[in-house]
């Protein structure tokens, strides 16, 4: 039985199974991202955190998902920044004000869009 099938032709992958992310739970602190990190949990928030994406991040088709859930993001935010020049949809920032709010991201090897 075939789980997974690469088509290098159409740089297609196609799954017939579940796919499991990386996620990293984060409890009321900064995040730097990592090259490990896909989804980003927050767990609780007491303050506005903010959530760093390094320059080294900035790879073709880099997914990353960062998610309130704890439901404190309408009080204290979670700012989503990047370094140096890269933006997020034009901005040096993004930010998740929404309780149980959420941000997915998709890199094109230069900056950020939103999804």
């Amino acid at each position: 039985t075939a789980y997974m099938r690469l088509d290098g032709g159409t740089e297609t992958v196609h799954f017939s199974r579940g796919v499991e992310f990386n996620h990293t739970s984060v409890s009321d602190a900064d995040h730097t991202v990592t090259s490990a990190d896909y989804v980003i949990l927050y767990t609780s928030i007491g303050a506005e955190r903010t959530v760093t994406i390094p320059t080294a991040q900035t790879i073709a088709g880099r997914g990353l998902i960062i998610k309130d859930g704890a439901g404190h993001a309408g009080s204290n935010n979670i700012v989503v920044a990047t370094e140096a020049s890269q933006t997020i949809d034009g901005a040096g920032t993004a930010t998740i004000s929404a309780s149980r709010g959420s941000i997915t991201l998709i890199c094109d090897s230069s900056n950020w869009h939103t999804i």
